[in-house]
């Protein structure tokens, strides 16, 4: 019977689960991840009796294809000659660990998922769900490494945590370099175009009541039952002005304000790997958009704001 209830709890109990997500910039190489490797098996093996032990490694291009290893001995064999870049790579330890207070050996889990395109929206799916591998993929990078632990054992849990920390602090910097000030502008860009589109928008049609007014003005009109037909037309032509000025106004900061914001989302592509041909080559091309993508959002943006100053100087002249 204790022989029963022991290998029970072992099939069906869940362990418990922690999650950490890095958000440093980094540019990861093929010895970086070879590093990892050594430092996770180094603290397994020689600090907790092995009763069994699986290295898996789970590769994603940017054309879709997918290799997947079922061994550290088969990934240290590859030869990385592929031209498309990698997306995705996601690097699975399952040990079972022997430990003093239980009978028979628990299993534990470390996954660190790194990739070009992690987003909030994925991280919440991976704390929820722990499904690292199937996730949908999307579109930008805010969150490069994620590691997951699944144990028995807190301690142990903690410290296989602790070395994916000191080993993305030990990554170098990435090598494409990005505005502060426009990484700060991507971060809040919901907020920055909600608030352009309203005081344009604002400003468009207070001067375009200024400059309707202006002109009702200069028909010399002073009594409504005095207008001649020719006044009550031009009025009736200034109304129906202001409204599709209103109209394509609305339009028109609508389509500026939505660019913005698309530039803002798409700015700081970076590329994570540095393994493949085709890292190297996507690492280039990102090199050469990132100086455009600063002088599109730059060129946006002021031309927003000298619409603004326009119109109000304009206002304030008729008045």
């Amino acid at each position: 019977m204790k022989d029963f209830k022991s290998v029970f709890y072992q099939l069906t109990a869940k362990p418990d689960s922690m999650s950490r997500v890095y958000t440093k910039d980094t540019s990861i190489e093929l010895d970086d991840i070879k590093l990892l490797n050594d430092r996770i098996v180094e603290k397994l093996q020689s600090h907790y009796n092995d009763a069994g032990f699986l290295i898996s490694v789970y590769v994603r291009f940017s054309n879709g294809k997918v290799k997947e290893f079922s061994s550290w001995r088969a990934f240290e064999a590859h030869q990385w000659y592929e031209s498309e870049s990698i997306n995705k790579i996601v690097m699975t330890w399952e040990f079972n660990a022997m430990l003093p207070q239980y009978r028979v050996p628990q299993k534990h889990t470390l996954t660190v998922k790194m990739s070009n395109s992690m987003r909030p929206e994925e991280m919440l799916n991976i704390i929820f769900t722990g499904n690292i591998q199937e996730l949908e993929e999307l579109d930008r990078n805010f969150f490069p490494v994620v590691a997951r632990v699944d144990f028995i054992d807190r301690i142990l849990g903690d410290e296989l945590l602790n070395i994916v920390t000191d080993w993305v602090k030990s990554l170098r910097e990435a090598t494409i370099e990005k505005s502060k000030i426009i990484l700060f502008l991507k971060r809040n860009k919901g907020k920055i175009a909600t608030f352009l589109n309203f005081v344009t928008y604002i400003i468009i049609a207070i001067s375009s009541v200024v400059l309707v007014n202006r002109y009702i003005c200069t028909l010399g009109i002073t009594i409504l039952r005095d207008m001649s037909l020719d006044q009550m037309l031009h009025l009736m032509n200034a109304i129906f002005l202001c409204a599709g000025v209103w109209i394509l106004a609305k339009r028109l900061v609508s389509v500026v304000t939505d660019r913005i914001y698309a530039l803002l989302s798409e700015y700081g592509d970076s590329c994570l790997f540095n393994i493949t041909k085709g890292d190297k080559n996507r690492q280039n091309k990102l090199r050469k958009r990132e100086k455009n993508n600063r002088i599109s959002i730059a060129i946006n943006l002021i031309g927003t704001i000298v619409l603004n100053i326009l119109c109000s100087v304009i206002a304030n002249k008729i008045f």
